[in-house]
């Protein structure tokens, strides 16, 4: 019984740390996503930045102040738009 409480216990702590995220600066996105944001969304001003890693995979989750808009934009590391949400 212990062993697989044991067990159970290491695979539900292997499980969070497939997914992390990391607040960033701003200045510490990555150039491709930078010009990505800058070309696809002009003036607007970056609210937030998170560096996320799913499954070893990173991309950046940015929230943006889009003219009247506040938009979270979801990108890969060489500036791939992944998702962009609107958010109230």
């Amino acid at each position: 019984m212990k062993i697989l409480l044991a067990s159970l216990l290491l695979f539900a702590t292997g499980l969070t740390s497939l997914h992390a995220s990391t607040p960033i600066k701003p200045a510490e996105l990555p150039a491709p996503v930078v010009q990505t944001l800058e070309e696809y969304f002009p003036g607007a001003k970056t609210l937030s930045a998170e560096r996320e890693t799913d499954d070893r995979r990173t991309h950046y989750e940015v929230r943006l102040q889009y003219k009247a808009i506040k938009l979270e934009v979801e990108l890969s590391p060489e500036g791939r738009i992944l998702d962009v949400e609107m958010e109230d």
